[in-house]
């Protein structure tokens, strides 16, 4: 278990002023990892819904853009809160959600092998011994040479994203609370899910994706000004290479497609909202840049009008991991 010494990237003096919604005696537990106001925590399924409500995307998309800010190194961040009412605890590293290790699910699958070919065995003695059949030939219904790659995952980051993955854009946790209980639960507050309780100190929440605001007002300018560039990009993302959206019945220059082709394959901005930020149909992007998903590497991709690829120095740029809102912000501040 870590220590709050330990923490790595965490301003621990910066103060974070939560939304009015904000409750720090919340129903799943307090949000905060101490007494102070540095210390408050947001809990990351309610992180997901204020993303859905702060940008109008839908809970998938939502959920998408949580799981890319929240990069290993974001993990010393995280807590979960105590179902005893006492402080939230820094979340353990080598957490498992539910997931099984490789290992695990080798032995897993081997023990299915076996209690598939038991089955076929007794199927195949019950209809007695017919010529030319052998249960090895079989390959009987559940078996396989090695498990499913979507049956199990690495310890801590990968597990805990793709249980956030798993649980919150899917209906069956929901679906199952409504039968057990007779109302409505949303998957982000089912807290048989081992994800609910995870949360994220607020002034990290803030780094990453600008939620609230920074407390008191000896605020410098700039981190005002970072903060309402960084609103701006939440809402609409707005990116360099020209003015947005593009006036119609202009000619589309090289520099907006490059930012197109940067927001499409970079920052994984879903069709419909690129279409809202350059006032384009997708037809029209896809003839500037070519399509959403390329039948073969990225350095293929070609506009559809063929006058136009993705040079070299742009691929290298979709290659690189995300950057947070405020570096963002940042460079469109130059």
């Amino acid at each position: 278990m870590r220590n709050d010494g330990d923490e790595v990237g965490v301003d621990a003096g910066l103060e974070v002023d939560p939304p009015e919604w904000w409750q720090q005696d919340s129903p799943l537990g307090f949000l905060g990892r101490d007494s102070t106001r540095a210390g408050r925590l947001v809990r990351v399924a309610d992180l997901v819904r204020w993303v859905q409500s702060a940008r109008g995307v839908p809970r998938a998309s939502a959920v998408d853009l949580m799981c890319q800010a929240i990069q290993p190194g974001v993990m010393a961040s995280l807590y979960v809160l105590s179902k005893h009412g006492g402080y939230a605890e820094p979340l353990e590293d080598g957490g498992m959600y539910g997931w099984l290790t490789r290992g695990q699910a080798e032995r897993a699958q081997a023990a299915k092998n076996i209690a598939a070919m038991e089955s076929a065995h007794a199927v195949y003695v019950s209809r007695g011994k017919q010529d030319g059949i052998t249960i090895d030939a079989a390959r009987p219904y559940g078996y396989s040479e090695s498990p499913p790659p979507e049956s199990y995952c690495e310890h801590g980051w990968p597990a805990l994203v793709k249980r956030m993955r798993a649980d919150w854009t899917s209906p069956t946790l929901a679906a199952r609370a409504k039968r057990s209980s007779g109302v409505d639960v949303d998957s982000l507050d089912d807290e048989r899910s081992s994800v609910a309780r995870v949360a994220i100190l607020a002034s990290k929440a803030n780094e990453l994706l600008c939620y609230g605001t920074v407390a008191g007002a000896a605020v410098s300018e700039a981190v005002r000004l970072a903060e309402s560039a960084a609103a701006e990009v939440l809402a609409i993302v707005q990116p360099i290479g020209g003015q947005w959206p593009h006036r119609k019945g202009e000619s589309w220059n090289d520099a907006e497609r490059e930012a197109m082709f940067l927001m499409r394959h970079r920052d994984k901005i879903a069709d419909a909202d690129l279409e809202r930020i350059v006032g384009a149909k997708r037809q029209m992007i896809n003839s500037l840049i070519g399509p959403t998903r390329p039948s073969g590497r990225l350095s293929e991709i070609e506009a559809s009008s063929r006058d136009w690829k993705p040079s070299a120095a742009l691929l290298r740029q979709c290659d690189a991991p995300l950057q947070s809102l405020q570096n963002v912000v940042a460079t469109l501040a130059g």
